[in-house]
Parts: structure tokens; sequence; C-alpha cells
């Protein structure tokens, strides 16, 4: 075993321990998988190995936490928005296939189906939406969330309102792309200094009606 080889199984370990998952099997998986993250992982050796890519170490522990999730009997429009959840916020769904009523599954595919709604026609990049806001008050908070999230109904109403901005910004597109209002151009003059200005001709600004000296195709 090399010098990387230590130092990477090392920290994977110290993270493993301080969450409270150390477990061999696991921490050696965890360790195969950050290899796998890296294109070269010899940039490592020798006298950067204490540069440790920390990044990757964290996308292959992500990956294994989800290792093992099986959805295959889940209804399959809900597993989309459940595997987001889970990924985006570190969880792993009950076991089940939600067939007892108020079983911990079934709340979960009774959550999703509300969180699908929620999301509209955006899909699970709603939820990745919620996500980036969510990090963003975890970075000003001392890496708390706005919220607890549990399941997916825990982002049902978060959703809704994100996905009612989206559309918001999509109409807002559409008015600038296509309803602009039809500009002019216009001489105005105010203290005898004479400049350019852009207005539509069915709504000037009335503090402008007096200092226009008249359209610039007009100008003689």
């Amino acid at each position: 075993m090399n010098t990387y080889h230590r130092k990477l199984r090392k920290t994977i370990g110290d993270i493993l321990t301080a969450r409270g998952l150390y477990d061999e099997a696991f921490m050696l998986e965890l360790v195969k998988a950050v290899d796998d993250a890296i294109d070269e992982p010899h940039l490592f050796d020798g006298k950067y190995h204490n540069n440790i890519p920390l990044p990757a170490i964290a996308t292959a522990y992500q990956d294994a936490s989800l290792k093992g999730i099986d959805l295959s009997s889940w209804p399959e429009e809900v597993v989309p928005y459940v595997w987001e959840v889970c990924k985006l916020w570190n969880l792993r769904p009950p076991h089940g296939a939600g067939k007892k009523a108020n079983s911990p599954s079934a709340q979960w595919i009774t959550g999703a189906e509300y969180l699908k709604d929620a999301c509209g026609e955006f899909g699970v990049d709603c939820i990745r939406q919620v996500r980036q806001d969510y990090e963003l008050v975890m970075q000003c908070n001392k890496g708390l969330g706005p919220f607890m999230v549990n399941s997916p109904q825990s982002l049902e109403k978060s959703c809704r309102a994100k996905a009612g901005t989206m559309r918001a910004r999509n109409i807002q597109k559409i008015e600038t792309q296509f309803i602009q209002p039809r500009l002019e151009e216009y001489w105005i003059e105010h203290n005898g200094i004479k400049a350019k200005a852009r207005f539509d001709p069915d709504n000037i600004p009335a503090m402008y009606k007096g200092l226009i000296v008249c359209k610039v195709d007009e100008e003689a």
C-alpha cells in the first residue's frame, strides 16, 4: 500500500467514524470508488499525498450510501422523485412496496405522489432547484438547513412554491422576448444638453414629454 492509499484510507475512516458509520468493508468500498472517480490517482502520490481529493470522496460516499436501495416494486411514476430526494438529502427509503396501508413505505409513496404533483411540468429539476436554495441557507446558517427533510412529502410545499417561481420566470421571459413595447428613438433637450432616448410612443413618461425635441428619424 503506497502513501496515497494509506492517507486515503485514514481520511475516509475518520469521516465514517465521525458519523458513526465506520465499517471496514464499507470503507474499502469507498476507497475503491474514489480510485474509480479519479482519472489519475498517481498525481496524489509522493509529495502530493496530502492533497486528498475530498470532492471525490464525497461523491463516492454518496454513491456508496445509495447502493442497495431497491425501488423496483414501487410505482414507476414516483421512483425518479424518491431517488432524487434520497440522493440530494442522503436518505434511504423504508423497505417494502407500500402494500400495507400506513406502512412507512406507503407513506413515502403517497408523499412522492404529492411531490410529483407539486413539481408539475418541471419534474425532478424542481427538486434540484429547491436543493440549491437549501444549500444557500446552509452556507449562511452554519450548515443547518431551513427545515428538516425526512421524506419526499417534506419537500411538497417548497417544491410547489418553487414551481410557481419557475413559471413566473418563464412568463417573464416570454413577455420580454415577444411582448416588448414598440420603442422609438427621440431627441430630448434639457438645459442646453441634447441626448437620445427611447420611449414607447403610447406611454411616454410625463417628466420627459416637455423635453422631447423630435423623433430621431424625423430630424431635419
